[in-house]
């Protein structure tokens, strides 16, 4: 059985460690802390790329209502003048 793992680097201590791919995807998506070898807690701050993905394109929603909600104001203040 074949294993696949990351390298991770204390963040404290810099001690090289490994941890399976799986858990690794975990602590990345949860942010959640682990900790290396020696004790110390690890973690990642980072937003994931689906993160930023889910941000941008909350955004852009946004941004849609909003020329949406323009152009109904045009639309009638147009049929206003007729």
């Amino acid at each position: 059985m074949i294993i696949d793992t990351v390298q991770i680097d204390c963040a404290e201590c810099k001690i090289p460690f490994w941890i399976t791919n799986g858990a690794d995807d975990r602590f990345r998506k949860e942010h959640k802390t682990f900790y290396c070898p020696n004790g110390h807690t690890n973690f990642y701050p980072q937003k994931t790329d689906a993160e930023i993905l889910k941000g941008r394109l909350a955004d852009k929603d946004i941004e849609i209502a909003d020329l949406q909600k323009q152009l109904r104001k045009k639309a009638r203040r147009s049929s206003k003048k007729k």
